[in-house]
């Protein structure tokens, strides 16, 4: 999948698992068997040209209601995009799950989950930031997130190219 920021490719893979709460809509349904989902049409997309926005504003109205389903395109800008997907595990057991997203280009990138509280969460990246440093040491920025048994979860992610 392309994004604002290059080729941010969007794919869950399936891992262990623990516990988080979360929202809905049109949530995307995990199942243990998938190794593999694309979330280009479940993602909807806000822009934030001067960056100055938190994840707290993008959550409430009048903001997260002018987030649009697309599909991110492969364009630069200084502007932050912001990034939103709802999974669903109908699973009896917790999963955990890992958002690939095929991006090493981007200057910073961070994704919120929920907590076992329901309390967003940031797990940030930068180019700028020592290597060791990610939440799984690879080339592109990769997150884990886990879901609980029969739970819906909203993911939020903040990218910004600095350079």
């Amino acid at each position: 999948m392309k994004t604002v920021l290059g080729r941010l490719g969007f794919l869950l893979f399936l891992g262990l698992s623990l516990a988080i709460p979360a929202l809905a809509s049109d949530a995307i349904v995990l199942a243990p068997t998938q190794a593999r989902i694309d979330l280009a049409d479940a993602t909807y997309l806000l822009t934030d040209p001067e960056g100055q926005l938190e994840l707290a504003n993008i959550r409430s109205e009048p903001i997260a209601s002018q987030f649009v389903q697309r599909t991110p395109k492969g364009r630069y800008s200084k502007a932050v995009e912001w990034m939103r997907f709802t999974v669903r595990n109908p699973a009896d057991r917790p999963m955990t799950w890992w958002l690939d997203t095929k991006n090493h280009l981007v200057s910073e990138l961070t994704v919120y989950t929920p907590d076992s509280r329901g309390v967003y969460q940031g797990q940030s990246v930068s180019m700028h930031r020592p290597f060791q440093e990610r939440p799984v040491p690879t080339v592109d920025f990769v997150f884990p997130f886990e879901i609980p048994a029969q739970a819906t979860v909203t993911i939020y992610l903040r990218a910004r190219v600095t350079s």
